[in-house]
């Protein structure tokens, strides 16, 4: 196991909320994705229902946590905030840039509501390419702990890494 300030018990614990913000992202996006492709609606045409709209909202906002995770935090992507948990933290972690910086930007404009920034032209949101690459960074992360710290495997709950594995041909049918 990696060097990490954290204790294996603490990283056991950690393990379901990392299962969870993999398993919540992947099938929030799956669903909108089986749904409209790669046609997201703007909010000026709108979703038909209006928790549509607060699915578009959650799925960003968990892109964006799993983009912290998976690359150490922040907009510089170096240290992220100290108490947050991160992948290096179970294995030795090369970052590798999933989700494009400036796709990131545009999520952290979108989501915060009361941002001037977010009267900028609405992006055309490009889900199954996001879910994609969230899937080969979930895969790329479960195979590093099944080589590096096997036995931290079980503390990961409902097997997110075969959850993604299914979606990633939905997400594949559209990149």
């Amino acid at each position: 196991m990696p060097v990490s300030r954290w204790t294996a018990e603490i990283l056991d614990g950690f393990a379901p909320a990392v299962s969870y913000e993999i398993r919540v992202t992947v099938s929030q996006l799956s669903r909108l994705v089986e749904k409209y492709g790669d046609t997201i609606p703007s909010p000026d045409e709108g979703f038909v229902d209006s928790t549509e709209d607060a699915l578009l909202h959650s799925s960003l906002m968990h892109l964006r946590s799993l983009d912290d995770f998976f690359n150490g935090g922040g907009s510089a992507r170096g240290g992220g905030r100290p108490p947050d948990i991160r992948a290096s933290d179970w294995v030795k972690w090369a970052a590798e840039p999933w989700l494009d910086p400036r796709v990131r930007s545009q999520i952290d404009w979108q989501v915060v509501h009361l941002s001037t920034l977010r009267e900028m032209p609405w992006p055309k949101w490009q889900l199954p390419r996001y879910g994609a690459a969230l899937c080969s960074e979930v895969e790329r992360f479960f195979k590093a702990v099944g080589a590096e710290c096997k036995d931290r495997l079980p503390a990961f709950d409902h097997n997110p890494w075969e959850e993604a594995k299914n979606a990633a041909a939905i997400f594949d049918a559209y990149v």
